[in-house]
């Protein structure tokens, strides 16, 4: 159980981070108790100095405070949400927030490790060439980081931890379009290479994509989405704030190169 593994007396730290597509089997009310039971037993235990937290805003909220207009999506037991991932750990992080333990809460933008994922291989009149397909307009901004980046963020919250107690940390290295993106990978990918496939873009509509894509990719989408949507969903995350506590995080093309 989460309380016998917390009772030894070197487990004062710990780092939380919870996974809706594995272990909750995409529920959002299993991996919000997931989340739960670890929180609970932190309490419990008299050793646990601090609790990072890798959370999510609630989009369900500021959906309807900001009138995003992101729609409805269904987990795998028909409980509806707006990106269900992103709210289940949002009402994790407001239980988190009732209880008497150290917590600091860190927000991660879109990880750009995904770009690649939305990367697919086509062939047309029989030659063969990449389309990077996202959900949004090419010059619209989207706010990334590599997940490599949140092990030593998360390291040294944990090394000063009594100045980051009770804050919120909304991290990221870059901003960056979806034009931008694909010229990025092309110049260091594609660009030396003889016969090289070419890298377009394609745009789809977010109606279309999450009518077309399954679970996974549709949650990508409605990702995507508001993680571009506006300034106010956009100032939740620093670069500044980022670089202050992580100095050596990468922005996109650096991690790229």
């Amino acid at each position: 159980s989460c309380r016998a593994a917390l009772a030894g007396e070197f487990s004062q730290g710990v780092f939380l981070a919870t996974d809706f597509y594995e272990d909750a089997a995409q529920d959002m009310e299993a991996e919000e108790q997931h989340a739960k039971n670890v929180i609970d037993a932190c309490e419990a235990a008299k050793n646990v100095k601090h609790v990072v937290f890798s959370t999510m805003e609630s989009v369900e909220e500021m959906n309807q405070k900001l009138n995003l207009g992101l729609p409805k999506v269904i987990d795998n037991k028909g409980k509806e949400g707006t990106i269900v991932q992103f709210d289940a750990k949002a009402r994790a992080a407001a239980y988190a927030r009732t209880k008497k333990i150290s917590v600091t809460y860190v927000l991660m933008p879109c990880y750009s490790e995904v770009f690649f994922d939305m990367i697919e291989k086509r062939i047309e009149q029989g030659k063969e060439k990449l389309v990077l397909t996202i959900p949004l307009k090419s010059d619209a901004k989207v706010m990334c980081m590599s997940v490599d980046e949140l092990g030593p963020a998360v390291a040294n919250i944990f090394d000063s931890y009594q100045v980051y107690a009770g804050h919120e940390i909304g991290l990221v290295t870059d901003f960056v379009s979806v034009a931008e993106v694909k010229d990025l990978i092309a110049e260091i990918f594609l660009a030396n290479e003889k016969d090289a496939m070419t890298l377009e873009t394609e745009e789809v509509s977010s109606d279309d994509w999450i009518e077309a894509k399954d679970t996974y990719m549709k949650d990508l989408g409605q990702m995507f989405a508001y993680m571009s949507h506006s300034d106010a969903v956009k100032m939740r995350r620093s670069i500044a704030k980022t670089m202050k506590l992580v100095p050596e995080a990468r922005a996109l093309r650096q991690w790229v190169e």
